[in-house]
């Protein structure tokens, strides 16, 4: 039994105190709650993170109570330095300052009162008020003052700070608590001395001190600050303005425009000894000075007085100025007429430019000014030096655009340069280009003027208009205002601003004309710019076709014919003439011919013969010239009166029909119409003609079409066009001038049509020369005269039927690995002219991954008609022709099928590949060309041809070695077939090579033979080693005799099958570099082991052998000469030859 930890029986024995302490919680309110403390493993009690305490529930209130619901509410500040006095005096290097803080505390004591006096020491802190205060060391400079009750507390400090000496002068600083209102006082044991205070203080008054204690005070008031900064250093002395040298660069920039004069100068003083704290500048007198301004210093005030030749203005400063500062000064005045002294002094001290006052040199520039509508002439200089832009230092003057300066440099400002104003004259040169447009009622002109301005700017420009021409539009390429003198015919554009430049005036008007006149002479209207310096122009002649244009070439005066051409207005205008003129007067007369209307027109008629009826549709196409009409007139069979239908083409420029109205009786079997449009037609007006004929069949109607006998024959008299009533009183018809027809005869495919057609020129054409009807017909004929009439004689014959699905491309993409299961990959480019359910043969046991028509997913319907062929299941795909008959749509197919069960083998087998199979006979569906993309492991291939199949690639001795043009294939197949669904599928081919086939018609399975291609090449390049073994003893003459022999027999086999030849071939390459090498070293060390042999033996038997060491045997008696048999004869015959 384990034994139980002690800390489990303490708080058992805590709740069971708790518990009863609850019970007499009434009884017991004012004892302090118990608090049982284990003396025993209290570190293992408290460190257990889920240890409970347990507690009366009124004790629970209690606290909670005490500690409020959890919300801390915003606090406001609990003490407050509304106000701080700092009183400092300097001895020595120490400033001793006395600090007075007036502090309200409103929080609860204590209250801790945060300050910092930085470097400075306290030394002591008293307090006025109730209650205790007590200073708390926070940190380094930090300080916090405890106070023990509310209310308002008088603090005194005193502070101890360091005075630091600088080339600058002394001075200290010293942290401060920030306080709503802050004074600041400090007494410098030095007379004469100016005291800094940062923050830039407001000061106030300090009551003289006794002159023999020689001390400065200061006392100021400053902002809200932490930091209290004192700099003090002796006043400077002033000295007497006598001794003061000054040297002066004067540049000014005068500027004339808008009749004023405006001269901005620019005073660079340089003090070349003493102090200066006032000066004085001279100013032309009329001249009204609009600022000054001193940017380097602070000027206390300026002043102006005159006197008999000048203007002087006096600048006071704040202070004295030791070195350099720069006054500008701004003045303007009205321009003078005549010539003026622009700047300088003159002899008799009289001012004309800005200039200084007491300088002991002055010298600077002018920069001369002036706008582009006014000429500045300098009629007199002394004493100034004309320089150009580059050379002077004032060329960065900020002046207008348009302006045009004069620069010139002065040494001396007694200096004369007179100069005069004269006003520029503005010159306009115009372009003028007019367009008029002779109509029916009207002659528009528009008139386009380009208006160059140069010299000067214009406000205004102004147009002589002719008479009886009402303007309709005005535009400018800037704001303008448009007036208009009927007095005078004068129109007036004034602009807001003026033109420099460019400005382009477009103006539309009319002359109204007599339309009832025929003929009449016109004046032009061209219209005149005043005002100008030169004008050219062009004029273009427009007309409409109906009316004709005469030019009276003996009135014509200022232009010149010449050719160019533009554009009409528009389509029913043409360009009649083109002139040019370059000076006044231009006068223009033409006379205009108003042309009669003339009329054309062509009509289409289309038979469309069926076996109870004739539909007769004829498309009438008037096309009017010169003058419009709106009434039009035909004639049709009186038959067919009653149930013709007339309607105009919607082409968006035939004018709709008003009414139609038919005569009250017929002539000569037609009844005439008389069609009215809504409006005035001019141009093209086409109406479109329809009615219907009733085919008068025999009785014995099955038994003649069983014969293939006559069904019905029909004349019928075509639709004719005739002259168009003239609404003017007196006048003849309008006759249609020119008249083309155009007969064609569309059928059933059941119906075989003759037809004889009648008329005075009528003739059979080919459908492919008709012009005004759709080439799609039967027979087609066309006339130029009326009447025109169509015999037909119609029959009927059986109609073979056609294939209405065709499959023109069939691509079967099949990857096959070492494992049973093959990817197929199938697409289909289907043309079909029937909405149909199509059937699809798939191996039995497939397991579709996706079917898709046109990038669309649909369904397989499996065939629940319970007829199955064996090893295939049959599938039904819903077929919907969303395109054109002529576009084809791509079914794609995406399957997996478990059936090749060791495809391969060891070496290579045959392999029988089954393709999908879409359509049967009963569909009629016809497959054109169908082509199989293999994947077989990059480790073997596929070798012969197929049956029924013919391989798309041939396979070179270099693709076999190293596995290419299998991506070439991949690439020509998926081109053939579109790559539009080729990523609809996840299709991975890694590791694998394609092989491509084709053939025409539809073929169910494919049958190739695979090999191996690693264990066939160890097979043959290991006999060819074996057999080079063998053959190593034969001379060369015989070792290539049978490998030539070997080479000769593979290509006579390549002429059966060239596949297998090339497998094989590339088997025994590796074979063939072995035999290679194994004979070429075989020849080179034995030949060589041979040939020393040899050498030896022949030195024995000739004697000459090299002379033996002494240290040697003799030679033994017994050697002989021998000598060589007929085997080493053979064998160095057979060396030599090697």
């Amino acid at each position: 039994m384990q034994k139980q930890p002690r800390h489990k029986y303490f708080l058992f024995f805590l709740l069971f105190t708790f518990l009863t302490s609850g019970l007499f919680a009434q009884e017991k309110k004012e004892e302090k709650p118990t608090v049982f403390i284990p003396y025993k493993n209290l570190k293992t009690v408290i460190n257990k993170k889920n240890a409970t305490v347990i507690m009366p529930y009124a004790e629970y209130l209690r606290l909670l109570k005490k500690a409020g619901d959890g919300t801390q509410k915003e606090q406001g500040p609990s003490a407050v330095i509304t106000a701080a006095t700092y009183k400092g005096h300097v001895a020595k290097d120490q400033a001793k300052v006395i600090a007075h803080l007036t502090v309200q505390v409103l929080g609860n004591p204590w209250v801790s009162l945060p300050i910092q006096f930085g470097d400075a020491a306290i030394g002591k802190v008293t307090h006025q008020g109730e209650g205790d205060v007590l200073l708390q060391g926070t940190g380094n400079g930090k300080y916090a003052l405890l106070f023990s009750k509310k209310g308002t507390f008088e603090i005194t400090l005193q502070l101890t700070a360091r005075v630091l000496t600088s080339p600058e002068g002394r001075q200290f600083s010293l942290a401060c608590p920030t306080s709503g209102i802050t004074q600041f006082e400090l007494t410098v044991p030095q007379a004469d001395q100016t005291v800094e205070v940062t923050p830039k203080p407001v000061l106030l008054p300090v009551k003289k001190s006794d002159e023999k204690k020689k001390v400065t005070t200061i006392k100021a008031t400053l902002g809200s600050t932490n930091k209290i900064a004192a700099r003090w250093f002796p006043r400077l002395s002033t000295k007497p303005e006598m001794n003061l040298l000054t040297s002066v660069n004067n540049q000014q920039q005068i500027l004339i425009a808008d009749g004023m004069i405006h001269t901005t100068a620019k005073l660079q003083y340089k003090i070349l000894r003493g102090e200066m704290n006032q000066l004085r500048i001279a100013i032309p007198l009329g001249h009204r000075i609009l600022d000054v301004a001193v940017p380097d210093a602070r000027m206390k005030s300026w002043k102006t007085t005159s006197d008999t030749n000048r203007q002087v203005v006096a600048i006071h400063f704040l202070g004295t100025l030791k070195e350099k500062l720069t006054v500008e000064v701004h003045t303007e005045v009205s321009a003078p007429s005549g010539p003026f002294e622009i700047s300088g002094i003159n002899e008799d001290g009289k001012v004309h430019g800005i200039h200084a006052i007491d300088a002991v040199r002055e010298g600077g520039g002018i920069t001369l000014s002036y706008e582009e509508g006014v000429n500045v002439a300098v009629e007199e200089k002394q004493g100034v030096v004309r320089v150009a832009a580059g050379e002077f230092s004032g060329r960065g003057s900020k002046t207008k655009k348009s302006s045009r300066k004069l620069f010139y440099k002065y040494f001396n400002p007694k200096f004369l340069l007179k100069v005069s104003i004269r006003p520029v004259k503005p010159q306009l040169a115009v372009v003028q280009d007019v367009r008029l447009t002779f109509r029916d009622d009207e002659l528009q002109l528009q008139t386009n003027i380009h208006c160059q301005i140069e010299r000067a700017g214009l406000f205004e420009l102004r147009y002589k208009i002719p008479e009886n021409l009402i303007i309709d539009n005005v535009s400018a390429s800037a704001k303008m205002e448009q007036s208009f003198d009927k007095t005078t015919h004068i129109l007036t554009l004034t602009f807001p601003e003026k033109q420099t430049s460019t400005v382009q005036v477009g103006l539309k008007a009319h002359r109204n004309l007599d339309s009832e006149k025929k003929q009449g002479d016109q004046q032009l209207p061209i219209i005149e710019p005043l005002s100008t310096t030169r004008e050219t122009g062009t004029i273009y002649l427009f007309a409409q076709e109906s009316i004709e244009i005469v030019t009276d070439e003996k009135r014509l005066a200022g232009v010149y014919p010449v050719s160019k051409t533009v554009s009409p207005p528009n389509a029913q205008t043409r360009l009649i003439a083109t002139w040019e003129y370059s000076r006044r007067p231009v006068t223009v007369f033409v006379k205009t011919v108003r042309k009669p209307t003339r009329i054309s027109a062509t009509l289409g008629t289309t038979v469309n013969v069926k076996q109870e009826q004739l539909h007769i549709s004829s498309l009438l196409n008037y096309h009017v010239q010169y003058a419009g009409v709106d009434t039009f007139r035909i004639e049709v069979p009186e038959k067919v009166a009653e149930s013709i239908h007339i309607e105009i083409v919607n082409d968006g420029k035939s004018v709709p029909i008003k009414q139609t109205e038919k005569d009250e009786a017929a002539k000569d079997g037609f009844l005439g119409i008389t069609i009215q449009t809504q409006r005035l037609v001019l141009g093209t007006q086409q109406f479109e003609i329809s009615y219907d004929i009733t085919a008068e069949e025999n009785s014995n109607k099955k038994e003649e079409e069983k014969k293939g006998e006559t069904l019905y024959k029909k004349i019928i008299p075509l639709l004719r066009v005739v002259d168009i009533p003239n609404e003017t009183e007196g006048e003849k018809p309008i006759p249609v001038s020119r008249l083309q027809g155009e007969i064609i005869i569309q059928k059933e495919r059941a119906l075989t049509v003759t037809a004889t057609a009648e008329g005075s020129d009528i003739e059979q054409i080919d459908i492919r020369e008709l012009i005004h009807l759709k080439k799609e017909g039967t027979l087609a004929y066309r006339y130029f005269k009326q009447p025109a009439t169509l015999a037909l004689i119609v029959k009927k014959y059986d109609i073979q039927e056609v294939v209405q699905t065709v499959v023109s491309r069939a691509l079967t993409e099949v990857i096959i690995g070492r494992d049973p299961q093959a990817t197929y990959r199938c697409r289909y480019r289907i043309t079909t002219s029937e909405r149909q359910r199509l059937k699809i043969f798939l191996p039995a046991g497939a397991e579709l991954q996706g079917v898709f028509i046109d990038r669309k997913e649909v369904s397989l319907e499996k065939d629940a008609s319970g007829k199955k062929e064996e090893g295939w299941d049959s599938y039904s795909v819903n077929v919907t022709r969303t395109k054109n008959t002529n576009e084809s749509l791509l079914l794609s197919i995406q399957f997996v099928w478990a059936g090749y069960e060791n495809a391969f083998g060891t070496w290579g087998r045959n392999l029988f590949v089954r393709l999908p199979r879409i359509g049967d006979n009963k569909d009629r569906v016809v497959l054109q060309e169908q082509r199989c993309l293999l994947w077989i492991p990059e480790k073997y291939s596929l070798v012969g041809t197929p049956k029924k199949f013919h391989p798309l690639q041939t396979h070179h001795l270099k693709q076999v070695l190293f596995g290419e043009g299998s991506q070439f294939a991949n690439q020509q197949a998926q081109q053939w077939i579109g790559t539009e669904t080729a990523n609809l599928f996840d299709f991975p081919t890694e590791g694998h090579h394609a092989y491509a086939y084709s053939r025409l018609g539809r073929s169910d399975s494919i049958e190739v033979t695979s090999l191996r291609i690693p264990y066939l090449t160890a097979v043959v390049s290991g006999a060819l080693l074996l057999l080079a073994l063998v053959l190593i003893s034969l001379n060369w003459e015989k070792k290539l005799l049978l490998l030539l022999i070997a080479i000769f027999c593979l290509a006579l086999y390549s002429l059966r099958d060239a596949d297998w030849a090339t497998h094989i071939l590339a088997a025994a390459s590796y074979g063939l570099i072995a035999m290679l090498g194994v004979w070429l070293i075989h020849a080179l060390f034995y030949s060589k082991d041979r040939y020393n042999k040899k050498k030896s033996s022949l030195a024995v038997a000739t004697g000459d052998v090299a002379e033996t060491p002494a240290t040697a045997s003799p030679p033994s008696k017994n050697v002989e000469k021998s000598k060589p048999d007929s085997s080493d004869s053979s064998s160095k015959k057979e060396e030599d030859k090697s």
